[in-house]
């Protein structure tokens, strides 16, 4: 590696162990993965890293999960509500996945 990327590298590998503020003004970031991959781990380290940002918590209408915690990690909701919340432009996005709907809302 020449010596100015080894400089860069040893820059960028310093900087992630401080914490960063967050300068942009409406920016969104979307993390996705399959279930078990390690998403929330990123989530909370990029969290702990970057002072300015905050989780978005999405609306779905699958069951709750042992040890969830509505408003935490999930708003749940059936399906007509969630129909109701998407027609009247709740979200920013929506999608259905194994038979749920997902929604990050405004």
């Amino acid at each position: 590696m020449p010596a100015s990327k080894s400089k860069e590298a040893s820059s960028e590998a310093a900087a992630l162990g401080k914490t960063r503020q967050h300068t942009g003004d409406g920016a969104l970031i979307v993390l996705s993965g399959p279930s078990g991959v390690g998403k929330g781990t990123v989530v909370a380290r990029v969290l702990g890293d970057v002072a300015g940002l905050t989780r978005s918590v999405s609306v779905t209408t699958r069951k709750l999960r042992m040890a969830e915690q509505e408003g935490v990690d999930y708003f749940f909701t059936d399906r007509e509500s969630f129909e109701q919340m998407k027609e009247r432009g709740h979200f920013i996005e929506s999608a259905e996945f194994a038979g749920n709907y997902y929604g990050t809302p405004r």
